[in-house]
C-alpha cells in the first residue's frame, strides 16, 4: 500500500499533464495563441511521453494494489 497509492498521483499526474498539453496543441492548431506557444511536434512528444508515464505508474498501482 505504501507504493500503491503514489503509484496513482503520479499516473493521474501523467494523464493530467497530458490533457493540459492536449488543449495547447489544439489552441496552436487553431491558431489562438500561435505565436505563445512550443511547436507542435514538441506537444506531441510531451503529450506522448506524459501519458507513457502515467500508463506505466497506473499498471504497477494496478499489480500492488
Amino acid at each position: 500500500m505504501k507504493i500503491h497509492v503514489p503509484a496513482n498521483f503520479i499516473g493521474y499526474g501523467g494523464f493530467a499533464l497530458a490533457s493540459m498539453v492536449g488543449v495547447a496543441y489544439l489552441l496552436k492548431e487553431g491558431g489562438i495563441m500561435a505565436d505563445r506557444l512550443p511547436e507542435l511536434d514538441l506537444l506531441d512528444d510531451v503529450m506522448y511521453k506524459s501519458i507513457s508515464l502515467g500508463f506505466l505508474f497506473f499498471t504497477i498501482a494496478t499489480i500492488l494494489g
